[in-house]
Formats: structure tokens, sequence, C-alpha cells
């Protein structure tokens, strides 16, 4: 059954969604570093009510471009999202020491 709308309303203005926020969508750059890509998804996860951890694990293994974490996860369930930002930190850690190497090494 079709109900006419009254005659004052106004349809609401909405900015369409870029997706930017969503985890799913929102993979890491070739360039970014983990770091940033870690902060960015946990950012946008923190607005998803009764989020599902094996939902969270399966976003970020098809998210980072890090091998490493990738396998981590596989191979070791989490089961909180501390967990998983206290295991990412350990990459993170990992990749920060790699580039300064590098960085050491270039100026030589």
């Amino acid at each position: 059954m079709a109900v006419p709308l009254p005659r004052d309303f106004k349809q609401p203005k909405m900015e369409k969604y870029d997706g930017s926020s969503d985890p799913v969508r929102s993979p890491q750059g070739k360039d970014e570093l983990l770091k940033d890509f870690i902060t960015r998804f946990n950012r946008a996860t923190l607005g998803i009510k009764d989020l599902q951890m094996s939902a969270v694990v399966t976003a970020m293994m098809s998210g980072t471009q890090s091998r490493p974490f990738k396998m981590s996860l596989s191979k070791n369930p989490l089961d909180t999202m501390h967990e998983l930002l206290r295991r990412g930190k350990k990459y993170v850690d990992a990749e920060e020491a790699y580039l300064s190497y590098q960085k050491f090494k270039k100026s030589k």
C-alpha cells in the first residue's frame, strides 16, 4: 500500500559514501607503512558495532602487504582487537628497524 509523501517533505542531503572508512575496501597502499595501515584500519573498525574478530582478522589479512604479519595471523588466531594490535606492533617494530638499517646503509 503506497502512501503519498507530505507536501513539505524534504529529502535529507547526504554526501555520497566513498568507502574510505571500510577496512575491507581500504587495503594497505604499496608505499604505505604497516604502522600507518594498522592505525587507519583500527580507526575504521572502532565505529563498527558487534565486530566479529574472525571478520577483523580476515580483513586485516586481505588488506596488509606484510607477508610475515599475514602468515602470523593465519597461523595463530586472535581473540581480541587488543591482541591484534599488540601483534601488529611487533611487525611494525621489525619494519621500522629494517627501514632504519636500509637508511643507514645508504648513508655510508
